[in-house]
């Protein structure tokens, strides 16, 4: 009797859409509206912030009062995004000596590294069902 039921719950929820949620991504404090920002959003913490690891991307144009991504029908969870903001267009994250960073960048829960990425767990954010919005801050 037990596997009948559910065998019937299975059956009656196969057609159902899986619950979707969509995360609104804002960067803020742009300092100028040259080149484009580039935004990745990661569901892992054994991928997070690696390039080859990420869940999404976007890249918008550069605007100064910020940009907005829209990431959508994602599965409610936990997310990370990293952003950087690619003023002179080469489709690069520039680094000067010893890796210092050229062009903004930042993470979501405006979390401010030092020395290397942060790890997934501070950067992480909730993402419920009904979608949330997150605002992140360009650092220079």
């Amino acid at each position: 009797m037990k596997y009948v039921a559910l065998a019937i719950a299975a059956l009656l929820t196969a057609g159902l859409p899986a619950t979707a949620a969509d995360l609104r991504v804002r960067i803020v404090d742009l300092r100028s509206t040259e080149g484009e920002v580039h935004i990745a959003l990661y569901d892992s913490a054994a991928r997070f912030p690696k390039p080859d690891g990420l869940k999404e991307d976007t890249v918008l144009k550069a605007d100064g009062g910020g940009v907005t991504a829209v990431f959508r029908d994602l599965s409610p969870g936990v997310y990370a995004a990293a952003t950087y903001h690619d003023e002179n267009g080469n489709g690069q994250f520039d680094q000067g000596m010893l890796g210092l960073p050229l062009e903004g960048y930042a993470f979501s829960n405006d979390v401010q590294p030092i020395l290397a990425a942060p790890d997934f767990r501070s950067a992480s954010v909730p993402l419920p069902e009904q979608g949330t919005e997150i605002v992140i801050r360009m650092r220079y």
